[in-house]
């Protein structure tokens, strides 16, 4: 009897020994789990955003007077995130130069940054270049505008160049149309063939040619340097758009008058700018701050364009009232700039076409095409 109990109880002991090992197991191998939905004392979440910091180095194309609604647009995003990104902005190319701001944005060193691709035609021939055609008919910024985004749209030779270059585009707007602005008010100059004997500050390699062949002289000429060139008389004139020279202090002071092209069927350019953002970067932030920095700049390019619009009717309002007079050239002498134009463009489409860019020619004929039919 004793033994048969001392077996019974032996059993029972290896019985609950065995449930409490069996019992420790289970809740080793199985996760907690809220007692109820209600329970947020029992609840385990992933947070949707985190609290870092992101900070970004910006560097732009506009000198800080004239960039007004990029920064504006910088801080919105600071709000916008609270706090989560803070922006370190450089203007008029002040950190790295104009010529080093892909290699920047390449290297990491900035993030985002504003500037024309024009001015890097060897990565941008279709989204740059072309664009910086002279005489392609724009008349106006947004029209200009809204053609390169129909453009990129449907053109994977332009999508292209941005991936390879590692850029998302932010937002892009068309500059104001490039005119002609003297300080002598007397000068007469209707047709290319008035520049003769003039010297004209001029970056575009098209209308230097334009300049040189109507017996000119184009002078490269940074906008800093836009006003002692004037005032010390290296230069006649300026092509050139006037909000440009309204930041530098050109104008009104020293615009005697200003040739312009509006009623004549477009102007020399309408160059394009970009704010850009690096993809990589771009991609290494959380959703929900790419979330925001999508939506904020969905209206970017419209603000853009409406902004500098209204400064080209103020500049002009300000120039006239200093004493500065206005030349509206007319269709028929519009016509004689853009013959003056055709057979250099021609060539430089040649050219580009043999350094590669193999559907230069194509994509002008098909941007003039819809430059045509665009409808405001």
């Amino acid at each position: 009897m004793k033994n048969t109990m001392k077996k019974l109880l032996a059993m029972l002991l290896a019985l609950m020994l065995l449930l409490a090992l069996a019992a420790c197991g289970s809740s080793a191998d199985s996760p907690d789990t809220p007692d109820s939905p209600s329970d947020p004392g029992t609840q385990q979440t992933t947070p949707a955003t985190d609290d870092e910091v992101y900070y970004v180095t910006v560097e732009l194309n506009y000198p800080e007077p004239a960039a007004g609604i990029l920064t504006q647009y910088f801080r919105d995003l600071e709000d916008l995130s609270d706090g989560r990104l803070q922006f370190d902005i450089y203007y008029g190319y002040s950190l790295n130069g104009e010529a080093g701001i892909l290699d920047a944005l390449e290297a990491g060193i900035i993030q985002v940054a504003g500037f024309m691709p024009y001015t890097e035609d060897t990565l941008f021939p279709y989204s740059g270049a072309l664009f910086n055609m002279p005489f392609l008919g724009f008349t106006d910024m947004k029209a200009a505008t809204d053609i390169w985004y129909q453009m990129l749209e449907s053109s994977p030779e332009m999508q292209t160049e941005y991936e390879n270059a590692g850029l998302t585009v932010i937002a892009a707007s068309a500059n104001p149309i490039y005119d002609l602005h003297f300080k002598n008010a007397d000068l007469d100059v209707h047709t290319p063939a008035d520049l003769k004997g003039l010297s004209i500050i001029t970056t575009v390699p098209e209308i230097q040619t334009i300049v040189n062949n109507n017996g000119g002289a184009p002078i490269e000429s940074s906008p800093g340097d836009y006003y002692s060139n004037l005032d010390k008389g290296v230069a006649d004139g300026i092509i050139q758009h006037i909000n440009i020279l309204t930041s530098f202090g050109v104008n009104p002071e020293l615009c005697g008058q200003h040739v312009r092209f509006e009623k004549a069927g477009g102007g020399f350019v309408t160059s394009i700018i970009n704010v850009v953002w690096s993809t990589e970067h771009l991609n290494s932030l959380p959703q929900d701050l790419q979330d925001i920095i999508k939506t904020r700049s969905d209206t970017l390019s419209s603000e853009m364009v409406s902004n500098d619009m209204g400064l080209v009717e103020n500049n002009y309002k300000i120039s006239e009232e200093a004493g500065a007079k206005m030349v509206y050239l007319t269709e028929a002498e519009g016509q004689a700039w853009r013959d003056a134009a055709a057979p250099i463009v021609e060539e430089s489409l040649a050219r580009y076409e043999q350094e590669g860019a193999d559907q230069m020619t194509a994509m002008y004929q098909r941007l003039k095409e819809t430059i045509a039919s665009y409808s405001k």
